[in-house]
């Protein structure tokens, strides 16, 4: 499968704060794109925007080539792409499945192993950069799977964001995207702790906070 930005067909489910712009981004670069989301508005939003619906996860799959999920929960994940009627029980044979949300690395596997016994690549992409990220497609995308499946959607990928990372094999982005909340999990409480020490201190607290420090951007 070759990815043709005016010819591949994708499928977006989960139209929350960071996948309703993120399937904006994916119309304007002139993909075909068809949504599924619980909730209406986003979807009456992109419909205007060329968008087209689907009335259920079959009708989603029958047409669609590759199908992103940004969902908001391992659970909902589990449920929507695991099910008994779930995406990957209906998806065509050689499209791609990319899960786009933040999931335990072992879900990830379970979904790649899934998605290889119905001859359907999977790649897990999770992203940093946050809504902003996402309305502006700057996004940093931590990828795991083969190389076929990351050559395949490295176009798709491209459009949502401007750092993508082949990591490793299935679950590696996954893996990738926590030690990345650790890290920033960190840097915050070191922050706190300073801050902490700063308030217990006999000293002109506006002066401290003032002072010029290299910049720092963290995702």
């Amino acid at each position: 499968m070759d990815i043709d930005n005016t010819q591949t067909q994708v499928g977006f489910v989960g139209l929350g704060l960071m996948g309703k712009p993120m399937a904006r981004n994916l119309i304007s670069a002139g993909f075909k794109v068809t949504v599924l989301s619980r909730s209406r508005a986003p979807i009456d939003e992109l419909k205007l925007l060329g968008a087209h619906e689907a009335s259920s996860i079959a009708h989603l799959c029958d047409t669609s080539e590759v199908i992103i999920t940004m969902l908001p929960t391992p659970s909902v994940t589990t449920s929507v792409v695991l099910g008994e009627f779930g995406i990957l029980s209906q998806m065509k044979k050689n499209s791609l499945f990319i899960d786009m949300g933040t999931q335990p690395p072992q879900l990830a596997k379970e979904i790649f192993a899934k998605a290889s016994e119905h001859d359907i690549l999977a790649l897990d992409a999770p992203v940093s950069g946050g809504d902003i990220g996402a309305e502006n497609a700057t996004l940093s995308i931590m990828v795991g799977g083969t190389n076929k499946a990351f050559e395949i959607g490295k176009p798709i990928l491209e459009t949502l964001g401007t750092s993508i990372y082949h990591v490793g094999d299935a679950g590696s982005g996954q893996t990738v995207k926590a030690a990345n909340q650790i890290m920033v999990a960190g840097i915050l409480a070191t922050i706190s702790e300073a801050l902490v020490l700063l308030e217990n201190s006999n000293l002109n607290m506006e002066a401290a906070l003032s002072l010029e420090t290299p910049n720092r951007h963290l995702n």
